[in-house]
């Protein structure tokens, strides 16, 4: 059996039936559609058992936590209560009182005093839980839980998150976030295809995507027209490729123009190849970081998942090797093993390099992988990891 990377099964009860709604689902960014109903089927092997119900107590938990919000105790320069606010993880006062230094690779432990960030990231993990196991058993409990949890954190009038990251990763002192602090809302390109598990429901509405669509069409225009997203578009490192994941991702849930998703991918292809990757398949831009195997890691994660995105409007896989970039990616996947830390790092990145270059020898096809055998028995329900 093998599905599509990044992808991994959540399993639930089965009391609600809903699956002519659930064929009925359209076709998602950066999942795939007939592996995701393949693997379906394949829940019901004996072999799947003892993952089955790991899963299912992990989707069990998701219902008991939660709610999740920016509205918390926490804030400072008396910013509004709704906005999202974050620390600088790697900047520290002068012991002298003189200024800020960094020390790239070295959180400070201030970033904890926020809990926008943390709970960000619980929000989009609950959510993906959620959905894939309403898609997996059809109980309807599933989605309720889901569909407030995206109520509470965007909609809802009290608790809803303003659509800016204008203070996301603020220096200590200052009152101003940072560019950088878009890439701590990376996972909200997961967020179209888990609407459209969510959608089959008949507790989802037109109200609530209407509303979202609105949410989320406010957040796209803030980081095409927000400083901090200029910035962005004129980065060249892995903050720019997840800017660029999130803006093509929202993009295409709001149905704009598919003349202007492609150009944007190819200007982000032309991006990686003239800016980030050297014939050597080098990345020198994530090689000076404190910790660089980590950003190389990071950086492929978000390159693959870019690829699928231009591989679903039409265009050739990155990974593909008749191409400069297909070329210079295969030569940093042979140097990886090498470079220092990568034998210290942990199993799953290990594998996904594996299944990185197993893409190679599958003449340019979609990146597919055994779930289980990537994830083991630690099902960390990441069907893709931002």
């Amino acid at each position: 059996m093998k599905y599509i990377v990044f992808f991994l099964v959540v399993v639930g009860s089965c009391e609600y039936s809903n699956s002519q709604a659930l064929k009925d689902i359209d076709d998602f960014l950066l999942m795939d559609k007939e592996n995701l109903f393949q693997f379906k089927k394949d829940l019901k092997e004996k072999s799947l058992k003892q993952f089955s119900e790991e899963v299912r107590e992990e989707a069990g938990e998701a219902l008991s936590k939660g709610p999740y919000s920016v509205i918390n105790d926490m804030t400072v320069c008396n910013l509004e209560k709704n906005s999202y606010q974050s620390f600088s993880p790697y900047y520290y006062k002068s012991k002298k009182g003189r200024g800020l230094h960094k020390v790239d690779g070295l959180v400070n432990r201030k970033v904890k005093e926020f809990e926008d960030k943390e709970n960000f990231n619980r929000l989009m993990i609950d959510l993906k839980i959620l959905s894939l196991a309403y898609f997996f058993y059809e109980d309807e409990i599933y989605a309720l839980k889901a569909i407030d949890q995206l109520k509470c954190w965007f909609l809802d009038a009290e608790s809803g998150m303003l659509p800016h990251l204008e203070y996301a990763q603020m220096k200590p002192g200052t009152c101003q976030g940072n560019p950088s602090g878009v890439i701590e809302f990376r996972k909200i390109a997961v967020l179209p295809d888990i609407i459209q598990l969510l959608k089959p429901s008949p507790n989802w509405n037109q109200k609530i995507e209407k509303d979202l669509k609105e949410w989320l069409s406010r957040y796209l225009i803030w980081l095409e027209q927000s400083d901090s997203g200029i910035k962005l578009m004129n980065s060249s490192n892995n903050l720019f490729n997840y800017y660029y994941l999130q803006r093509i991702a929202l993009a295409s849930y709001l149905d704009r123009p598919d003349s202007e998703i492609t150009k944007i991918l190819d200007a982000v292809q032309s991006k990686l190849v003239n800016s980030q990757l050297t014939e050597s398949g080098k990345m020198p831009l994530e090689e000076k970081r404190g910790t660089p195997i980590n950003y190389i890691l990071f950086n492929l994660r978000v390159i693959s998942n870019l690829s699928t995105l231009a591989v679903r409007y039409g265009k050739e896989s990155w990974f593909n090797l008749n191409t400069p970039l297909g070329r210079r990616l295969y030569k940093t996947l042979e140097r990886l093993p090498d470079l220092d830390g990568f034998q210290d790092t942990n199993t799953f990145n290990k594998n996904l390099v594996k299944f990185f270059k197993g893409k190679y020898s599958n003449n340019m096809g979609e990146m597919e992988i055994n779930s289980i055998n990537l994830y083991g028995n630690n099902p960390s329900f990441y069907f893709f990891q931002l």
